[in-house]
């Protein structure tokens, strides 16, 4: 029974693991997009108003992006604190 749960927990973690990976590998990904999209969205949205509202659209990619990383470093943290005594104590 501790196996398995031992088995499950890995898992998780490597799953979590792979996530934060895929998001940092999505956070270059929508940087790069966003500073090349940035003049062609400036020129869609003519006018200083809309010129802003597009570069708080392209530029805050960066800002969601760094939340989602930072969100899976904690959620990483938070599982291996809480499930540390299944490791130590586990029974093999």
């Amino acid at each position: 029974m501790i196996s398995q749960i031992r088995n499950i927990i890995v898992l998780l973690a490597l799953l979590l693991l792979l996530l934060l990976l895929l998001t940092k590998y999505i956070a270059n990904l929508v940087c790069f997009y966003c500073i090349y999209y940035r003049k062609f969205f400036a020129f869609i949205f003519k006018g200083r108003i809309n010129a802003l509202l597009a570069d708080i659209v392209v530029g805050g990619g960066r800002e969601v992006v760094d939340f989602l990383l930072w969100f899976c470093v904690c959620v990483c943290v938070f599982f291996f604190v809480l499930f540390l005594p299944l490791f130590i104590h586990a029974e093999y």
